[in-house]
């Protein structure tokens, strides 16, 4: 769930394709928070995904 993927994962999902399945290992860490749409200050340290 990358820069591109997070925004990718949204437009999938806003067209109804239906089951989505994402999977991320990471977490989210303050450099994410400029680039990722569920990046946030409150976030950091927590599950991607």
């Amino acid at each position: 769930m990358g820069g591109v993927g997070s925004f990718a994962a949204e437009a999938i999902a806003r067209s109804a394709i239906g089951t989505l399945t994402l999977v991320d290992h990471d977490e989210v860490c303050v450099t994410n928070v400029n680039r990722q749409l569920h990046a946030f200050t409150d976030t950091v340290g927590q599950k991607k995904v």
